[in-house]
């Protein structure tokens, strides 16, 4: 052997030391705090994410501000017909309400029981022992795609009520093909006879070398890697225009995409148009508003307004009240509950940290201000 192929034996050896060390010490230090969970939705071209079905178990690192933080993992059952249910092989069911909402009505921080879906269902068998209640939450959905869920699936249920459960500014953010962060639930809009409509099929994968293919199959279950790509997503989020938090790849969009008052406008028009066919449909329609855990002070707004003075007049909890009115539909604030809540009580409604969705508490809460309008609105005469 050559003194230089000698000098590359040892550089390849150390070389991979290195990756080995690196990587143990990935595993060891980083990848506790940060599991990777199993996969429990799969992409549908004509919807963008829908449930797997089964059983699933999902790590989870709990924290709240009354506790110190603690690893969990999570029951995430999903029935054979797509959405979070225990419920499967129970018989028929009556009344039916259908819960549309994102990740908080979805809940996967909390376990199967945990949800407010379920909690409602449960608390509602006292007047309605036939009750079920389907939780069609998915996470990253926004307005366009609870319309779309209504229109393609859940008019197919004979419900008895539809709450839609809009959660602040984010609902609003994902009916943007540019400001929704998550590549799978981003709408595109076409025009059909005059009509602009919503749709989730989304551009061909870009191709990939042989050997760029063959990288990726070999690295990707390195948590070395998955640390990288979160670094490397991290900077991203950084350099994204000022707004912390969302992600934009790249892609194409044949239209120039619309600002954030673009956004909102269409976020408006598929609220309202929800109304209105669940009505056409026969079946009442209760819209709730979820909060932020700093929306519940109405201080995260202030950041958006900066940038339109238009986005000043459009506060999201005044925009989807007002759309309700106007429409004659059901309207509750979640915000005004968790606001009236005593200080010791409302500090856990939301996990911190690592994760700032609902906790246990807060499905809690929000599955008994419900129960009062959904009996009173399934007991109205037709």
């Amino acid at each position: 052997m050559s003194r230089a192929a000698g000098k590359l034996a040892v550089m390849a050896l150390a070389c991979a030391l290195s990756i080995l060390l690196a990587e143990g010490l990935v595993r060891a230090l980083w990848s506790p705090n940060h599991p990777s969970g199993p996969r429990i939705h799969h992409f549908d071209p004509r919807f963008g994410l829908i449930h797997e079905p089964g059983e699933h178990r999902i790590p989870f690192r709990r924290c709240l501000e009354s506790r110190p933080c603690e690893d969990v993992e999570i029951r995430f059952t999903v029935s054979e017909a797509g959405y979070r249910s225990l419920r499967e092989g129970r018989g028929p069911a009556s009344p039916i309400v259908l819960m549309l909402g994102d990740s908080m009505v979805e809940a996967a921080q909390v376990d199967d029981r945990q949800t407010a879906a379920f909690l409602l269902e449960e608390s509602l068998r006292q007047h309605f022992p036939g009750v079920e209640v389907r939780n069609l939450g998915i996470s990253s959905a926004g307005l366009v795609h609870y319309h779309a869920r209504w229109a393609r699936w859940g008019r197919t249920m004979d419900a008895d009520l539809v709450i839609v459960a809009v959660f602040g500014l984010n609902d609003f953010r994902n009916c943007s093909t540019e400001l929704e962060s998550f590549r799978a639930m981003r709408p595109y809009y076409v025009e059909q006879q005059g009509t602009i409509i919503a749709t989730f099929r989304q551009p061909e994968a870009p191709s990939f070398s042989p050997l760029r293919l063959w990288a990726h199959r070999a690295t990707r279950g390195l948590e070395l890697v998955r640390l990288l790509r979160d670094v490397k997503a991290a900077r991203q989020e950084e350099g994204d225009g000022g707004q912390p938090g969302f992600l934009d790849a790249t892609i194409f969009v044949p239209d120039p995409p619309p600002p954030w008052p673009e956004a909102v406008a269409r976020g408006v028009e598929y609220l309202r148009e929800l109304i209105r066919e669940t009505f056409a449909e026969g079946v009442p329609i209760l819209v709730v508003y979820l909060p932020w855990r700093v929306e519940a002070i109405d201080s995260e707004w202030a950041d958006f307004a900066s940038r339109d003075d238009r986005l000043d007049r459009w506060r999201p909890r005044r925009l989807v009240e007002d759309v309700a009115g106007s429409e004659s539909a059901r309207f509750l604030s979640f915000t005004d509950v968790v606001a009236g809540l005593p200080a010791e009580t409302k500090r856990d409604v939301w996990h911190v940290e690592t994760d700032s969705h609902l906790s246990a508490v807060g499905n809690r809460l929000l599955a008994e201000a419900l129960k009062a309008p959904v009996t009173e609105i399934l007991e109205a005469p037709d």
